[in-house]
């Protein structure tokens, strides 16, 4: 049985802003609680104070994950899917999170087009936010952005049931 990616969700929350430092740092000391031989990364994790820090403590955990999986881990869909996750929480406008999700999937590490999403973005930006003006261009996004959102929100509840008392809702 394979085991989860711990390390590809959290960086993926962490990397889209959606999780917080205080957030990992939580869920890392809960996971060491009664633990007798910590793993490196869980430590160095529990210590992290930035994306940038919490990045070089997972990076050597992402490979083993990915080394571990059959097939490869895409962490860029479910960078859009908290990215999404934000724009609906009200923590991103709407063209913010366009403008982020376009150049997140510009990476190349999404399967969304980054001309799409730069297309809805320009036609967003050409649509004043006026009444339900903008109501055609909403769904459209919400379309293409619901499986990914749908991704992301699987993985924060997995990352919740491991350590429930110990991250936001």
């Amino acid at each position: 049985m394979q085991s989860t990616p711990w390390a590809h969700y959290w960086y993926a929350a962490a990397f889209s802003g959606y999780a917080l430092p205080s957030d990992w740092r939580n869920w890392a000391d809960r996971m060491l609680e009664g633990v007798a031989l910590a793993p490196i990364w869980l430590i160095d994790m529990a210590l992290s104070r930035s994306v940038d820090e919490l990045g070089k403590a997972l990076g050597a955990q992402i490979l083993n994950e990915q080394a571990a999986c059959d097939q490869y881990i895409s962490m860029g869909n479910a960078i859009l899917g908290y990215c999404f996750l934000q724009y609906r929480a009200g923590t991103l406008s709407m063209e913010q999170f366009l403008q982020k999700a376009g150049e997140e999937a510009d990476s190349g590490s999404s399967d969304l087009e980054c001309e799409t999403v730069y297309d809805l973005l320009n036609r967003t930006e050409a649509t004043p936010d006026i009444g339900e003006s903008r109501e055609p261009l909403i769904q459209e996004m919400n379309g293409l952005f619901i499986t990914v959102a749908k991704l992301a929100e699987e993985q924060w509840h997995a990352l919740q049931q491991a350590a429930p008392e110990m991250i936001g809702q």
